[in-house]
């Protein structure tokens, strides 16, 4: 686990080289050589001596000079490495004169398909020069050089001039002890042999002509190997298992700390430091709790910093992460974040957010704030998933755009969501009378009537779906029977202590408790169907008839399932007072959207008569002084 903070902010990225060594003492041809500001993640610190080459500087090289690794020290705390070397060429004292390159075996490519897969790419071009296979792995040699180069006499230090300068100042000399070879590309490798040929694009290597043409190879870590998600390299085919995701989250750190995880492929879980996760407390840092605290913004500057993705954004920002990737997290990141994962740099390779809970504050339960994050990361192009422990499924947000709403739902069946016609069935999380048969036959009576209708919201095209509060009761049968039949069984749930969820969900989204009345906005039905309810029912019963006054929800029926007797009890003083009183606005007319029913083949009836287009709604229709209309009544219009 890595913490965050100072010098561990980059630890997750594998550095191969160090920063230049300083000659910092010499006795004889034994000098000690100090190299600083060294990366924790330097894979020196983590490699036998061994694994350790020197890498001259271009103006060392080119004069063949040659160094013989004495000792080596280590103070990972410092970031400092110390070499003691053995160099016959000379060395003054404060000079600068090389590298460090580690060469890590779990980074050697042994593979030709996998170069063959980067040149499908474009990153490699080794100019036909002769590829072999040597007993630890693949061994480029270069063969026979384009000509032979001197170094005329210059005033300033060839270590002072760009490689590609250099190149332009070598005069052509048959006996020159520069090699200059033909031009080749490798973007995303290093070439060893006794120096270090870094990864570039396409350029001309330059060599003493005592330097070894055979180079051994060894691949970036996989954040810097230009990977795309969706590459045979990617990780994209590997995302589609749930048992996948489920067991990169088994390696996390304990649920008390925020952590984040950045992956660009699987091979990085065998990679050295890579597949640690970034880890920090989660109530490290609090914000204050009004805007105008005059220490705001540097709190808030600290509450950022102390993130365990701002490690991960940061080296998006900079390019030190140059593949496409996807970021797991324990909890959804802060929508504070929002600066940075907006950027540029950080959209166009942070493509898929997975993570386990919504929130530590209201565990399983999204923010205001939270749903509008989920919604502009949709906009920005980046895919948010939710591994829901609870169900042990796989989620993936889906926005229905048009509406600016959004909800989880298993990645398959995105396509069905945004076709549905979605029915709401609405009651009481503690009365469940034996209302399953009749949901039942509801819904399979419109999946057969859809076959027969042409109708904008019911055709052969339209799959149906139930939308519920997610709760026990009414709604838990609801889900159950939709569950049972394969019918999209959707839920918008709310923190409520006494409504625990119901297990019958397809997709879902949550909310905390002051988002109630927006929750109600967020379930898009179509086909609304109260049963026997409290007071959460009357209220979402007021909101449907007051979105048809307003506008904001087609004319449909409302189907009131039940006796008569207890919806007169429930809706006929108010409708009658509010008529009286004159402040309904001609809302009276809504009272024939209202339809009471007592079973399930009157549900199909009233349906029937409304996609056939003989059920008059609004203004069109009739007032009904008991504020709603019996099923007989529904014949009034024909």
């Amino acid at each position: 686990m890595l913490t965050v903070g100072g010098m561990e902010r980059n630890r997750f990225i594998p550095h191969f080289f160090s920063t230049y060594g300083e000659v910092v003492s010499a006795e004889k041809e034994v000098y000690r050589v100090v190299f600083k500001n060294l990366e924790p993640s330097f894979l020196g610190f983590h490699n036998p001596v061994e694994n350790f080459i020197l890498d001259p500087n271009i103006n060392c090289r080119l004069l063949g000079a040659r160094f013989e690794l004495l000792s080596v020290e280590k103070y990972p705390l410092k970031g400092e490495v110390i070499l003691e070397i053995r160099s016959v060429f000379p060395l003054g004292i404060g000079r600068k004169i090389a590298r460090i390159f580690i060469k890590d075996d779990r980074f050697r490519v042994h593979s030709k398909n996998y170069l063959e897969e980067l040149k499908k790419e474009g990153l490699v071009d080794f100019n036909s020069n002769q590829l072999m296979q040597g007993s630890k792995g693949l061994v480029l040699y270069l063969d026979h050089p384009q000509e032979n180069l001197r170094i005329p006499p210059i005033n300033i230090s060839l270590s002072d001039l760009p490689e590609a300068q250099l190149e332009k100042i070598l005069i052509p000399d048959p006996s020159g002890s520069v090699l200059k070879f033909h031009p080749i590309k490798h973007e995303t490798l290093f070439l060893v042999s006794d120096f270090c040929l870094r990864p570039q694009s396409a350029h001309v290597p330059l060599l003493y002509h005592t330097n070894s043409r055979e180079f051994e190879i060894y691949r970036e870590s996989a954040f810097r190997q230009k990977i795309s998600l969706f590459s045979n390299r990617g990780l994209y085919q590997n995302l589609k298992s749930a048992e996948t995701i489920k067991e990169i989250f088994s390696y996390t750190p304990t649920e008390e700390n925020r952590s984040a995880l950045f992956l660009t492929s699987l091979q990085q879980i065998t990679e050295p430091l890579s597949s640690k996760w970034i880890s920090v407390p989660s109530s490290k840092v609090e914000l204050p709790p009004v805007i105008r605290n005059p220490r705001h913004h540097e709190l808030l500057e600290r509450f950022i910093q102390d993130q365990p993705e701002t490690p991960i954004l940061e080296a998006l920002l900079e390019n030190q992460i140059t593949s496409e990737g996807v970021l797991f997290v324990t909890y959804l990141p802060s929508f504070f974040l929002r600066g940075q994962f907006f950027q540029k740099s950080v959209r166009k390779k942070l493509k898929r957010i997975y993570f386990m809970n919504p929130s530590k504050k209201t565990p399983g339960y999204f923010s205001h704030a939270d749903r509008s994050f989920l919604l502009d990361l949709n906009a920005h192009g980046i895919e948010v998933f939710w591994f829901d422990r609870t169900t042990q499924k796989l989620l993936q947000f889906c926005e229905r755009v048009l509406d600016y709403t959004g909800i989880f739902l298993p990645p398959n069946r995105i396509d069905e969501y945004h076709k549905a016609l979605t029915i709401g069935i609405y009651g009481s999380s503690f009365v469940s009378k034996d209302i399953e048969a009749d949901i039942r036959k509801i819904l399979l009576g419109l999946e057969e009537l859809k076959t027969k209708i042409d109708h904008p919201l019911l055709n052969p095209s339209r799959p149906l779906a139930v939308s519920t509060g997610g709760g026990p009761g009414v709604m838990g049968i609801a889900n159950k029977v939709a569950y049972d039949l394969k019918i999209l069984s959707l839920a918008h749930l709310c923190n409520f202590a006494f409504e625990p969820m119901n297990p019958h969900l397809d997709g879902k989204m949550t909310y905390r408790i002051e988002r109630m009345i927006e929750r109600q906005a967020e379930f898009l039905i179509k086909l609304p169907i109260f049963f026997i309810g409290g007071y959460g029912t009357d209220l979402e019963l007021s909101l449907e008839v007051v979105g048809r006054q307003v506008g904001s929800y087609e004319l449909t029926p409302i189907l009131l399932f039940g006796e008569v007797d207890y919806w007169v009890e429930k809706i006929t003083s108010r409708f009658t007072l509010n008529h009286k009183s004159g402040t309904l606005r001609s809302g009276e007319y809504l009272s024939n959207c209202l339809i009471q029913v007592s079973s399930g083949e009157q549900a199909l009836e009233v349906y029937k008569q409304f996609f056939i287009h003989k059920l008059h709604l609004g203004s069109s229709g009739r007032v009904y002084p008991r504020g709603f209309r019996i099923f007989e009544e529904i014949y009034d219009d024909v």
